[in-house]
């Protein structure tokens, strides 16, 4: 069934978002979407490294999806104050500063979608990682204690196959992954793909860190 629903994805040119656009698109929802690649045909420019968040919109929001994300890269031996500082900035800093820029944008009821990682609970070997998807659950209830009138809820996902995280994977670390996932199978697109569109519809979730991680075990 057609819907009026309009959604901003942001850093839509992720291998997640790429798949989940072309299920919102067969659904009819009305997307809008934002790349830091100024190449991206039919994208809305949008660097979240940069200091200044620069972007207009006219349209009316019904959801916001964040699918923007660093992947991990250096573990404590080898961090540095650049990299801790980026990762916190594109998880968390842009992602409020966008949020707070397109409030006069979004319709009551309207949807904010952030995409968390398993590694905010059981630690990633990427400390600064690990701090920035822990720190989503932080700032998504700080959002939903003074935006009563919009729904917030995080996507916590375990390794995801075929996405940009995965291949770089060794593997071993693959296979690690698997092995502690039920039917040792990694997270599919098709499964995030439906959360999302239970989220948008289903106007009982709210503040809610939904699992997606085939019971990871630990």
């Amino acid at each position: 069934m057609p819907t009026n629903k309009t959604i901003l994805l942001v850093a839509a040119s992720s291998s997640i978002a790429k798949h989940f656009k072309i299920a919102a698109e067969a659904k009819a929802y009305q997307l809008l979407c934002t790349s830091r690649n100024t190449s991206s045909v039919n994208y809305i420019h949008l660097n979240l490294s940069d200091n200044n968040i620069d972007i207009e919109l006219t349209d009316k929001l019904d959801a916001i999806i964040f699918f923007q994300g660093l992947n991990p890269q250096l573990n404590t031996q080898n961090t540095t104050n650049e990299h801790f500082i980026n990762m916190l900035n594109i998880n968390l800093v842009a992602p409020t500063l966008l949020f707070k820029k397109l409030i006069g944008n979004l319709n009551s009821g309207a949807s904010i979608v952030f995409l968390g990682s398993i590694a905010a609970t059981k630690g990633s070997y990427d400390p600064a990682y690990a701090a920035a998807k822990a720190g989503l659950i932080g700032l998504m209830h700080s959002l939903a204690n003074e935006f009563k009138n919009f729904r917030f809820n995080i996507i916590s996902l375990g390794l995801v196959e075929q996405s940009s995280v995965y291949n770089q994977m060794s593997g071993d670390f693959k296979e690690k992954h698997r092995s502690k996932m039920y039917n040792q199978e990694l997270i599919q697109f098709k499964n995030i793909n439906s959360m999302i569109f239970e989220i948008l519809e289903n106007t009982n979730m709210n503040r809610a860190i939904i699992p997606l991680d085939g019971g990871f075990q630990l």
